[in-house]
């Protein structure tokens, strides 16, 4: 965990743009060296409190239309929270240590859309969201579940209207356009995934789209 290691994780852009992870992966070396169980047990440890914090945000966010009752509340939102945590598309990220970025990624995203929900200061939830993008660009997915959260349950969009909701979030809006350019352009590159017009029809992309 050298300055020119970190300088390293802050430059790298393939296969994208994910600084987090690697510094993490540094830390882990820096601490376990080669010893795999080590940098395995992060890994349980950080899908630990992602399940926490699934379970967090939805007790939060369940609280807000004030439609269940407490019990209500604390079956659905620790039954979420369990599914989570034994869903094999989560426990993939901790059996295989090089997926580090997801588990950062819903560490620092979750933790952004329940700042968001609970009401805090700003500066927390830009601070966190742009952490779940330095962690993995599919954090940008963040933003329209915010604005789907403040349809409903929130319903904030009843008294406070589009408009002003997209001027709130004009920071992560900036954040998302910038995050969605730097990943295109490094995926544009040499050993990225974008092909190029060229190679894949129109056609063949709506079809791989779907496929997905």
């Amino acid at each position: 965990l050298t300055w020119n290691a970190v300088q390293w994780a802050f430059t790298t852009t393939q296969p994208y743009y994910h600084p987090l992870p690697r510094l993490s992966h540094l830390l882990d070396y820096q601490v376990w060296g080669t010893n795999a169980m080590g940098h395995h047990a992060t890994s349980v440890v950080l899908h630990g409190l992602n399940a926490a914090l699934v379970f967090g945000f939805l007790w939060t966010l369940l609280g807000a239309p004030a439609l269940l009752t407490t019990s209500e509340r604390l079956t659905v939102a620790l039954g979420v929270a369990v599914v989570f945590a034994i869903h094999p598309l989560q426990v993939e990220s901790v059996a295989w240590i090089s997926a580090r970025s997801q588990l950062l990624c819903t560490l620092f995203g979750i933790g952004s859309v329940w700042a968001y929900v609970a009401d805090a200061r700003r500066w927390v939830v830009w601070v966190l969201f742009a952490a779940a993008l330095l962690s993995k660009p599919t954090a940008v997915s963040l933003l329209f579940a915010m604005l789907a959260m403040d349809y409903f349950p929130l319903g904030r969009y009843d008294r406070l209207g589009w408009g002003r909701l997209l001027r709130e979030k004009a920071v992560l809006i900036g954040l998302v356009v910038a995050a969605s350019v730097a990943t295109m352009f490094t995926e544009s590159q040499v050993g990225g995934l974008m092909a190029p017009l060229e190679a894949l029809r129109p056609a063949q992309r709506v079809f791989l789209a779907v496929q997905s």
